[in-house]
């Protein structure tokens, strides 16, 4: 019977410590992780007999951690970058009036803001820092392949940066291999030393002046550039008043026949050793100034007469003479029957002067 009251009161002594102690205070967090943290508290009377309880911020439901638990205790498997809230109370005391308190557990990443992978939610740094190393732009022209985090020294302004070129372009940083560099030359299309590859002109244009061809009659020995005026000899006589004047030569070649005397057989001062007619001729016997047919005749058989007679007019003495030379046969039996033809034939006997 003793035994059983001692067992007893040693039972309502433990529970009513338990019951009726302040529970534990000062609570506070050390060693703060990505994934644990320590907690520690003051016991006030409940050592090693302390629950403990967590939940991550906002959750409906508490995580039984231990009932056993002792300062500083350990709690570990926790998720980075998390809010959490926990407490801690007596074994056996309810939880009304238990206070709460939150601790945060670290994010790792790059917390430097100058680095390229800076994390601002980051709360610890985990050394992944990548600092600016050069240029990233694969169509920047110093483009670093080795390169991780761009330093803003990329070059992308496309143009010709060579001060000495032509087309040197003030705004450009990297060079697109278009500089054109001065060439001097004539620049001249007109002029017969015109530089097609030339884009600054030097004043050397020899624009045409003359003849330069030396076996042209208007060469000119002064004339630089070929004006395409040369004009080459055609000989011949260019002589008008000559006999055999040729209007296409442009250099006389000593060729021309002057008048010289009368060339006309029947004249009274025909000179046999002349050779271009003077227009001297004179005549003292027979002269004809022309001759035509009075009387003509129409082909196939048409006849407007029955004859074909030329009339010659004479000049010295003055007088005309007829001479027929042609009359119509009629339809005869030869040389074709049936067949009407004009007989054409010559008189050989002088007419009569009318």
């Amino acid at each position: 019977m003793k035994k059983i009251l001692l067992v007893t009161a040693i039972f309502l002594f433990t529970f009513s410590a338990n019951v009726f102690s302040q529970p534990p205070s000062n609570l506070i967090v050390s060693n703060i992780t990505q994934t644990s943290v320590d907690l520690g508290w003051v016991d006030n009377g409940c050592p090693n007999f302390v629950t403990l309880q967590y939940r991550e911020l906002g959750s409906s439901s508490w995580i039984l951690e231990s009932t056993t638990a002792t300062s500083p205790y350990a709690l570990i498997s926790l998720t980075g970058g998390t809010d959490y809230e926990w407490r801690a109370k007596c074994t056996g005391q309810a939880w009304s009036g238990i206070t709460i308190e939150q601790f945060s557990t670290l994010l790792s990443g790059c917390t430097d803001s100058l680095a390229c992978n800076y994390d601002a939610l980051a709360t610890s740094d985990d050394g992944s820092c990548n600092f600016p190393d050069g240029c990233t732009d694969t169509m920047a022209c110093n483009y670093d392949s080795l390169a991780i985090c761009d330093d803003g020294s990329c070059l992308d302004i496309l143009g010709c940066i060579d001060i000495s070129a032509f087309n040197y372009s003030s705004f450009a940083n990297c060079d697109d291999g278009s500089c054109i560099y001065p060439t001097f030359g004539c620049t001249n299309i007109n002029a017969c030393n015109y530089d097609s590859t030339a884009n600054i002109n030097d004043g050397s244009c020899s624009l045409p002046n003359g003849c330069t061809d030396s076996l042209a009659i208007n060469y000119d020995i002064l004339a630089t550039c070929d004006d395409g005026s040369c004009v080459f000899p055609i000989l011949g006589c260019t002589d008008i008043l000559a006999c055999n004047f040729n209007p296409s030569a442009n250099s006389d070649d000593g060729s021309c026949v002057l008048p010289d005397g009368c060339t006309l057989p029947l004249a009274d001062n025909y000179d046999p050793a002349a050779l271009c007619n003077d227009g001297s001729c004179t005549f003292s016997t027979l002269a004809i100034s022309n001759a035509i047919i009075s009387q003509p005749i129409r082909c196939y058989g048409d006849f407007l007469t029955d004859s074909m007679q030329v009339d010659i007019s004479q000049t010295t003495p003055a007088t005309t003479y007829k001479c027929l030379v042609g009359s119509y046969a009629g339809n005869i039996a030869t040389p074709n029957p049936g067949v009407s033809f004009f007989l054409s034939y010559l008189s050989s006997q002088q007419t009569n002067a009318t």
